[in-house]
């Protein structure tokens, strides 16, 4: 059923049993005042069709509803590297005079500017309305301390919502909302291998209690908070999937085991330099590998970044890519949702990389199901590539 679903959702991230529609006065999901879900420790798990759409309503719910309150435009604070879809939307809400927004920078590690964003926060504590960071990015696998960003805004804005893209943390690091101070999270199920075409906004009833909250899509569905007929394959196919990932034994720790072999491997391979990011822009070097990850940063476990540099030749990822496809290895070159387009990925330049850093730049996943095997095979097959690209 759906409400299975949203109750595990609500399980996995840390909400406290108020989190059901289902759920009445007296019974575990009753609130103070008798309506379901009600309270302020309270959630709601909405079904969308995506973390894109689940994003986007609750930036332009936060948005609209403060500007119908008060005929100004808030102020919004987010990180240069966020999702194109969290970018795109701060744009069109700026240009359409509903809000105006700062994202602060990133340093060579991909990690949020700390202190920037608290001087910042305190520059314009009195118009903040919304904070937005994602918890882990999808391309270098940075992990944001968003405890400390959140503590430190609900301080200088305590009536400011906390929004956090958990695309890439959700099944991978522990969410929880109530510590973590999160007043909304967008995450989707094909992350976790379920079906394309569902996601989910999570948001803390507060926010319709205080009447923050606006459908996006109108309609019965949902609690009234998102129309549309639900996608129920889907949600079957993300129930299923979430019970089947989230019990694998020891996942975690495997997936970390085999990222820090893959990288102790390539840093051992013959006949190049390898350096972290944070040390090339330090000292670079006009041949080798470099590693967007070091032990004094945290990152997700699954997810490498690395890029092929030879500034005696004009390499291309994409052909480094299908190299690797016909051996039936499968890499990305960048956000899955941003391959297509013939600009250098926003994250890579908001960490200051180079065109030569930005044209050998691979992304290399661990699943939940990746053997061993698997992993050495990739490692004898990509030390050879790179051997040859930089020669």
């Amino acid at each position: 059923r759906i409400m299975d679903l949203k109750r595990l959702v609500g399980k996995l991230c840390g909400a406290p049993r108020r989190c059901c529609a289902e759920e009445r006065d007296g019974g575990p999901g009753g609130g103070p005042d008798g309506r379901p879900g009600s309270g302020p420790d309270s959630y709601k798990v909405i079904l969308t069709s995506c973390a894109s759409e689940s994003n986007t309503t609750i930036l332009r719910a936060v948005a609209t509803s403060h500007y119908l309150r008060t005929g100004r435009p808030g102020h919004i604070v987010s990180s240069a590297i966020e999702h194109k879809n969290i970018l795109l939307t701060l744009e069109q809400l700026a240009e359409e005079g509903l809000a105006t927004y700062y994202l602060v920078p990133v340093g060579p590690s991909g990690h949020i500017n700390l202190r920037y964003f608290k001087e910042h926060m305190e520059e314009y504590r009195d118009s903040v309305i919304m904070v937005s960071i994602m918890h882990a990015n999808n391309e270098t696998g940075a992990i944001q301390n968003i405890d400390m960003f959140f503590n430190f805004a609900k301080q200088m804005c305590p009536r400011a919502v906390m929004h956090s893209d958990c695309v890439q943390s959700f099944g991978k690091i522990s969410i929880n909302v109530v510590a973590q101070k999160i007043d909304a999270l967008s995450i989707s199920f094909h992350k976790v291998h379920g079906a394309p075409g569902l996601g989910a906004l999570m948001i803390s009833s507060q926010l319709i209690d205080d009447d923050i909250f606006r459908p996006l899509v109108h309609g019965s569905q949902n609690e009234g908070l998102r129309g549309g007929t639900e996608n129920m394959p889907a949600a079957g196919a993300a129930y299923a999937a979430i019970k089947c990932v989230f019990g694998i034994p020891n996942k975690l720790e495997r997936t970390a085991q085999m990222t820090a072999h893959i990288i102790t491997a390539l840093q051992a391979c013959h006949g190049y330099r390898t350096a972290t990011y944070a040390d090339y822009v330090k000292q670079p070097f006009r041949r080798g590998l470099v590693l967007f990850r070091s032990n004094r940063c945290s990152y997700l476990p699954n997810t490498i970044l690395l890029a092929i540099i030879n500034a005696d030749r004009k390499l291309c990822n994409t052909k480094i890519k299908k190299d690797l496809e016909s051996k039936g290895i499968i890499v990305s070159i960048g956000s899955a949702c941003n391959t297509s387009s013939i600009k250098a990925s926003h994250v890579l330049a908001a960490m200051g990389c180079d065109a030569v850093i930005s044209r050998g730049t691979l992304r290399v996943s661990i699943g939940a199901f990746t053997t061993k095997k698997e992993i050495d095979y990739f490692i004898e097959r990509f030390c050879a590539l790179v051997k040859i690209l930089l020669m």
